[in-house]
C-alpha cells in the first residue's frame, strides 16, 4: 500500500496555542480581582502615604494635586509584580508581556473614569473590574499566537490603541 502525502489534522499547526477553559477563567478572574485591588490600594497609598507625608505643609506640592494619579500608578505597579509571580506559578503562557501590556493599557484609566463616575464608587469599581478583566483576556488571547514576533507586535498595537482610547 502506498503512503499518501496528505497532511492529517494532527500535523497541521494552528496559528495559536490552545488552552483550557480553566486557565482562561483564572486569567479573567485575576483581571477582576486586580480591577478591584488597584483602586483600593491606590486609595490607601493616597490617604496613608502621599497625603500625610507630602501634603502637611502650607506649600502646595505638585504631588498633592496629582496624588490620586501617582497613587494609582504606584498601586498598579505593585499589583502587576504580584500578578506576574502568580501567573508564572500557575504556568500561564507568557505572563510577563501579558501583565505588562495590561498594566500599560490601563495606565490612563483613573483620568478616564474620574470625570465619568463623579463620586459614584460602585460604578467606578465595577467599571474598573470589568475593563481590567477584558484587558487581561485580550492580551492573553493575543499572546497565545504561535508566532512570537507577531504576537508581540499585535500586543503593542492593541496596548497603544487601548491607551489612546482611555486618554483621548
Amino acid at each position: 500500500m502506498a503512503e499518501t502525502n496528505t497532511p492529517n489534522s494532527s500535523t497541521i499547526l494552528k496559528p495559536y496555542l490552545e488552552t483550557d477553559r480553566m486557565e482562561v477563567f483564572r486569567v479573567g478572574l485575576v483581571g477582576v480581582i486586580v480591577g478591584l485591588i488597584v483602586p483600593l490600594l491606590a486609595l490607601a497609598i493616597a490617604n496613608w502615604f502621599i497625603d500625610p507625608i507630602f501634603c502637611r505643609s502650607n506649600q502646595s506640592f505638585s504631588i498633592c494635586n496629582s496624588g490620586g494619579i501617582v497613587a494609582y500608578h504606584s498601586a498598579a505597579i505593585i499589583v502587576a509584580m504580584a500578578v506576574i509571580a502568580i501567573f508564572a506559578n500557575w504556568g500561564v503562557f507568557r505572563p510577563l508581556p501579558l501583565v505588562i501590556a495590561a498594566t500599560i493599557a490601563m495606565w490612563g484609566f483613573k483620568k478616564f473614569v474620574d470625570p465619568l463616575t463623579s463620586g459614584n464608587w460602585v460604578e467606578y469599581y465595577l467599571f474598573s473590574m470589568a475593563l481590567t478583566a477584558l484587558s487581561y483576556l485580550l492580551f492573553y488571547w493575543l499572546l497565545r499566537l504561535r508566532n512570537f514576533p507577531a504576537s508581540i507586535i499585535l500586543t503593542a498595537i492593541a496596548t497603544a490603541l487601548v491607551c489612546w482610547a482611555l486618554v483621548a
